[in-house]
C-alpha cells in the first residue's frame, strides 16, 4: 500500500514534465510568426531574393549563394555581407510579410505565391506580391486587407506547416 503513493507521484511528475514539454514545444512554434516561408524546392526564401535589399537599395536583387542564413527553416540569400549581417540581427525586421505569399490572397483565406520582383514596402514591413493588379488592389486598400491577412495568416500557417511536415 505504501508504495501506490509514490508509484502515482511518479507517474504524476512525468506526466507534467511531458505536458511542460508540449505546451513549451506548441508555444515556441507559434512565437515564429512567419516560419512557414515561400520558397523554392532547393528551400531557398523568396526564390534567392535578398529581402534586405528591397529596404536598403529599394529594388529587388538577387542574393548570392556566398552570403547565406538559414532561418525560419529557409535559406536565405544576400547580396553582401553588410546585408546578411543586418538580416542576421534582426530577421523580422526584413522578411516579408505573411511568409512571402501574396497578402491579398492571406486576406481572403488563402495562400498563393509570389513573385519578388514585384512588392510594396508599406509601414515598414515588406510585401511581395503575384502581379501588378494584386499589388495596386493591396495599396488601395491596405487597412482592411492587412486587417483581414493579420486574422487570417495563423491559420493559413497552421495549414502551411502541417502541408509542409506530411511532406517530409
Amino acid at each position: 500500500m505504501d508504495k501506490l503513493p509514490k508509484y502515482l507521484l511518479f507517474i504524476s511528475a512525468i506526466t507534467v514534465a511531458v505536458l511542460g514539454g508540449l505546451v513549451f514545444y506548441y508555444t515556441s512554434q507559434s512565437y515564429f510568426a512567419d516560419s512557414v516561408i515561400f520558397d523554392d524546392e532547393e528551400g531557398v526564401a523568396i526564390l534567392g531574393y535578398d529581402p534586405v535589399a528591397y529596404f536598403t537599395e529599394e529594388k529587388a536583387t538577387f542574393g548570392n549563394p556566398l552570403y547565406e542564413v538559414n532561418w525560419a527553416g529557409a535559406k536565405w540569400r544576400f547580396a553582401s555581407q553588410e546585408h546578411r549581417d543586418l538580416f542576421a540581427k534582426a530577421p523580422n525586421d526584413y522578411a516579408p510579410q505573411f511568409g512571402g505569399y501574396e497578402p491579398v490572397f492571406i486576406a481572403k483565406g488563402y495562400s498563393s505565391p509570389t513573385d519578388p520582383q514585384i512588392w510594396t514596402l508599406r509601414d515598414g514591413k515588406l510585401y511581395l506580391h503575384n502581379n501588378e493588379k494584386t499589388k495596386a488592389y493591396w495599396l488601395e486598400n491596405f487597412r482592411e486587407k492587412r486587417t483581414q491577412a493579420d486574422a487570417n495568416w495563423p491559420h493559413i500557417r497552421a495549414k502551411l506547416h502541417y502541408r509542409e511536415t506530411q511532406s517530409e
